[in-house]
This record gives C-alpha cells, structure tokens and sequence, in this order.
C-alpha cells in the first residue's frame, strides 16, 4: 500500500488529524513531541481495524492509495458518535457497537459502494441490508473489488522499537535460508516486519542496503550507522538481528 492522502478523526477522544499528503515512495515521520507522528500511525492502525471489522465510536476517515497494482482506491466513512458507559462483567469490560454513518469506496475514481444508514448501493445496485455496525471492506471482502483493500490493510505491520536487547528483532538461520534466493521486491511484499526486511536485504543484497542506508543517513543526519550483527543464543543458535540503529 502506497497512501497518498490521509485524513482521520476520532470525536469521541477529540483528536484529529488534518487531511495530510504523503509521498510516493519512502516517507519518515520526524518532529518534536506534539507534532502528530503519533497520531498518523494510530490513523493507520485504526483504518486496518476498521477493515477488520472494527466498530470504533466517533470515528471518521477520508483516505487515498494505491494498491501493489498501481490501482488508486479512495475510502471515506464515519461512524456514530454517542456517549458511552462500559460496564464491567466478570472481570471484563462489555464492548459497545456503533453504527456507520456513511462510508464511500472509489476505485480509480469510480465509486463502486455508496451507503448511508438505510442501504448499500454496490456497483449501482442495492444489496441486502448487512450489519450496521462493520465497513463494507469487511462484509463484502470475497469480492473482486474489495478483496484488494482488506489485503492491502492487512500488510501493515505495527512494529515497535524497544532499546531492551532482550527484545531486538531477531531472525533464525531457517529463515535466512528461505529467504537466501529472494528478489529484493519478493522480499519488500513479504509479511515481515521491516527490521527482519532489512536484515535479509543486509543479507542476501549488501549493494541495495547500503542504498538503503545512505538515503536514511542523508535525511537524518544525527544518524552515524546503521549495523546488522549476529548474536548467540542459549541453545547456540545463531540470529541476525538489528543492534545500534541509532548509534
């Protein structure tokens, strides 16, 4: 998924996040604390939930991308916002439902769903009423149209980078190996996190990653090196894992 446009919403937490532009290829998210980095991400992750199925109280979105197929889809909706009161039951708390609003999928500028709270206009006829409290993206997710959507979503890998060593990302020697004969492009699509990507780059395509490095060192000039190393285990197992990204 390559977004082009982004904007998000969650009225019932009053936060926003004002229609924000990306670039085709690469993009970092850099700023002082406050600056909304943060917010970008949780817009993301919110959109793949909804995709999922996800029935989220006051939200609203309005986004652009393009799939691996070069084909530009446009997602907006909104769900109701209401006041709610969670009640807890046996130790765990009773999850609300909420219903959409509306929500709009365009394909390469033609709408394909148009839906309000009444109905569901799918390719310019109505369909039988579905759950009110799901994206279309997914209760209509086997279709040829849509299916691209969700896969799309469901690439996005929420990593998170944690200085303890006991949790740098780590990748065993089987994997390495079905890996070892990969395209740089088979391994870009792959379901890994982008620390594993890069370690297998590092790996396998040596002229690549320090492409790679150089164009991350270029724009964040703090940064002195960027190191992949081998670490031993306690069964004596080698890993390549990430260390001192940010020596």
């Amino acid at each position: 998924m390559k977004i082009a446009k982004l904007e998000f919403g969650d009225r019932a937490q009053s936060w926003y996040l004002k229609p924000t532009e990306f670039l085709p290829n690469l993009n970092l998210l850099v700023g002082v604390s406050g600056a909304g980095k943060t917010q970008i991400i949780r817009s993301i992750l919110g959109l793949k939930g909804i995709a999922n199925g996800d029935s989220l109280n006051g939200v609203y979105w309005n986004i652009t991308f393009l799939t691996k197929d070069n084909i530009s889809y446009r997602l907006q909706g909104e769900f109701e916002t209401v006041e709610v009161f969670r009640i807890k039951i046996n130790d765990s708390e009773e999850q609300s439902e909420f219903k959409i609003i509306y929500e709009n999928i365009s394909k390469n500028e033609e709408v394909i769903i148009k839906r309000d709270s009444e109905k569901i206009i799918f390719k310019g006829s109505e369909i039988p009423k579905l759950s009110a409290f799901e994206s279309t993206v997914e209760l209509l997710n086997q279709e040829e149209d849509i299916k691209p959507v969700k896969e799309e979503f469901n690439k996005i890998i929420d990593t998170h980078w944690d200085e303890d060593s006991e949790k740098i990302p780590i990748i065993p020697l089987s994997m390495l190996a079905n890996y070892q004969n990969s395209s740089f492009s088979e391994i870009q699509e792959s379901s890994l996190s982008s620390f594993r990507k890069l370690s297998l780059v590092y790996q396998y395509l040596p002229e690549t990653f320090h492409k790679i490095k150089d164009i991350f060192m270029e724009i964040l000039e703090t940064v002195e090196d960027i190191k992949i190393e081998s670490i031993l285990n306690f069964n004596d197992k080698i890993y390549e894992s990430l260390t001192d990204i940010f020596k």
